[in-house]
């Protein structure tokens, strides 16, 4: 059975809606097989996100992580002019996929 669990390094961070925000999360395969994991982001309207893997810079949809290995994905934020001044990160993890959710 597949097992895959996230951890955001910095859940709440805070800025202005002309900071950018950079999210890290461990991703963990606790499984004995390989897996591509997809990750999506479910954001305010006109938020940008993009996904890298650690230090990267090609945008992702999906990361690849075998067995009993972790990853570091990289989750970039530009919220739209009108954002509150700070940012909260919610990670859910449902089979192979990596929901990314924000409060403003």
């Amino acid at each position: 059975a597949v097992k895959l669990t996230a951890e955001p390094k910095l859940p709440v961070l805070r800025g202005t809606p002309k900071s950018s925000f950079d999210f890290k999360v461990n991703v963990k395969n606790e499984s004995s097989d390989d897996i591509l994991a997809n990750v999506s982001a479910g954001i305010p309207r006109g938020f940008q996100v993009t996904f890298k893997e650690g230090f990267g810079t090609q945008e992702l949809t999906s990361i690849p992580i075998k067995a009993g290995e972790s990853k570091e994905i990289s989750v970039d934020i530009k919220p739209s002019a009108s954002a509150n001044a700070g940012l909260a990160l919610h990670v859910a993890v449902a089979g192979l996929a990596i929901a990314i959710g924000f409060v403003t």
